[in-house]
C-alpha cells in the first residue's frame, strides 16, 4: 500500500510506517507500507530522507509541489497521507502564533493533498500546545478543514517513553479516516512506567567511545551557559525532549564530560543505527530533534493495518 509524505524532514514518522529496521535490541517488523512521493523544503533533510529511502523525495515548497502526487499516482492508489506539518507556532516554548501565521498556516496544504489524493486515511503530528492555543478555537478549525475534505478525525496525545523510545516525548497525533468508516483507535502503551526504557541502557555502548564520525558519533562543543541544554541527562530516567533549536546546546551526558552526540540522540529517538545522517553534525542535531521516532510510527501504522482490516 502506498503512501504520500509531507513534511518529511529525515524520514522518522517514514521508517515508523515501513518498519523493517532493529533498534535497541528488537526488530520492528515490515508493515505492508511503501513511501512511494515525499516532500520537504530543507534540503539537507532531504539529503538525509535520499540516503535512507528508495523512494524520490521532492526538495520544495509545499505551496508550490499543487498535485505532483496525482499525476504520479491515481487516487485509488495512495493508501496513507502522513506528515508533521510545522510545529513552533503552536509550541508553549515558542512564539505561539498560532494560526495569524505563515508556518501555522501550513496545515492547509496538507489538507489540500487530502482532499486531492483521497487516501484511506491520514496521519498528522504536531506538539500538544495545538490543543491550548487560541482557547482551543485553532484545534477546532483544523479539524473542521479535515472535516470539510471528508475525513472524522481523532486526536491523542502519545508520550513516546509508553513505546519503548527511552524518551520523555508528548506529541500530538491526528488519525483521519474517510466519513463513516470503523472509528480508529489508538496504540495502547506497551511499556508501564515503572519498566520505560532509560537513556543509561540504550547508550550505554557509546559511553566511553572516541568520536568516530562513520557512525555520526561526533558531539557539540558549546560552551555551558544559562539557557536550555546544560544540564546532564539522568541514567536512569528516559531523556528529556529532543530539541530541534538548540543553537548547539544540546544535553550533557551523564557523566558531565561532554554533550550528547548525534548518534546518542539519534538513538534517544529510536533510530536504528544504520540509518545515516550525511549533513552536518548541526544540520543532523536538527533533523533528529524534528523527527517523529519512529518506534512510535512503527505502533501507529500497526494499529492503522489493524484497522484497515476491520
Amino acid at each position: 500500500m502506498n503512501i504520500v509524505s509531507l513534511f518529511s524532514g529525515c524520514g522518522g514518522m517514514d521508517l515508523g510506517f515501513e518498519g523493517d529496521f532493529e533498534f535497541d535490541g528488537r526488530y520492528y517488523d515490515p508493515h505492508p507500507f511503501q513511501i512511494v512521493w515525499a516532500n520537504d523544503n530543507d534540503k539537507y533533510a532531504c539529503e538525509t530522507h535520499a540516503a535512507n529511502f528508495s523512494c524520490s523525495i521532492h526538495n520544495s515548497d509545499i505551496a508550490n509541489i499543487e498535485c505532483d502526487p496525482i499525476r504520479l499516482y491515481p487516487r485509488s492508489n495512495i493508501a496513507v497521507l502522513i506528515g508533521g506539518f510545522p510545529c513552533q507556532d503552536f509550541s508553549v516554548s515558542g512564539k505561539r502564533g498560532g494560526l495569524n501565521t505563515k508556518r501555522g498556516n501550513l496545515y492547509r496544504h496538507f489538507a489540500k493533498a487530502l482532499y486531492t489524493i483521497r487516501p484511506l486515511v491520514f496521519v498528522a503530528e504536531n506538539v500538544p500546545g495545538l490543543i491550548s492555543i487560541t482557547n482551543g478555537t485553532a484545534l477546532e478549525q483544523i479539524i473542521s478543514e479535515f472535516a470539510g475534505c471528508g475525513y472524522d478525525t481523532s486526536y491523542q496525545i502519545l508520550n513516546a517513553a509508553d513505546y519503548g523510545v527511552p524518551q520523555l516525548r508528548r506529541r500530538l497525533f491526528f488519525i483521519g479516516t474517510m466519513s463513516g468508516q470503523p472509528k480508529f483507535r489508538f496504540p495502547i502503551p506497551t511499556i508501564p512506567e515503572d519498566s520505560w526504557r532509560t537513556s543509561g541502557e540504550t547508550l550505554s555502548d557509546l559511553v566511553d567511545r572516541a568520536e568516530d564520525q562513520a557512525i555520526k558519533h561526533v558531539w557539540s562543543k558549546a560552551s555551558r551557559n544559562r539557557g536550555q541544554g546544560n544540564k546532564p541527562i539522568v541514567k536512569n530516567r528516559p531523556s528529556p525532549t529532543i530539541r530541534a533549536e538548540h543553537h548547539g546546546n544540546i544535553e550533557y551526558h551523564w557523566t558531565n564530560k561532554r554533550r550528547l552526540s548525534v548518534r546518542e540522540v539519534a538513538r534517544l529517538q529510536s533510530f536504528p543505527d544504520t540509518f545515516r545522517f550525511p549533513c552536518s553534525m548541526s544540520e543532523s542535531y536538527r533533523q533528529v530533534g524534528n523527527a517523529v521516532p519512529p518506534v512510535v510510527a512503527w505502533h501507529l501504522a500497526k494499529e492503522i493495518v489493524k484497522w484497515m482490516k476491520t
